[in-house]
């Protein structure tokens, strides 16, 4: 939150600022403490073959910046693609680039 925040404006003690913020917050300490927790599912590494199942997900901003990051299961072979465009448009032709090297994945897997 705190990151995000600084990204669009900063004042001196923001972190202080937003902390404080959060701690003194009615809703955020309302559901504070039911938070109900899931049981996590690993990803059990892909036994089949190179490009069976990918795992994508973007970095950043990094100084204005964003890197689609993209990771197959088998080999944990990583292709980052340094990009500024992060719209589905922009993220199908950066699959488009990586699938006409690697092919088409039989499982992609995102977050969103």
């Amino acid at each position: 939150m705190k990151g995000l925040a600084r990204s669009y404006c900063w004042w001196p003690n923001i972190d202080n600022s937003i902390e404080e913020l959060v701690k003194n917050c009615y809703e955020c300490n309302k559901v504070k403490n039911n938070v109900k927790k899931v049981e996590v599912h690993p990803w059990e590494v892909s036994k089949k073959a190179p490009f069976d199942r990918v795992h994508a997900d973007f970095a950043g901003p990094l100084i204005g910046d964003y890197y689609f990051i993209l990771v197959d299961s088998y080999s944990h072979w990583p292709e980052i693609h340094f990009t500024k465009d992060i719209t589905s448009e922009g993220t199908i032709e950066i699959c488009r680039k990586i699938f006409s090297t690697f092919g088409i994945p039989k499982v992609f897997v995102s977050d969103n």
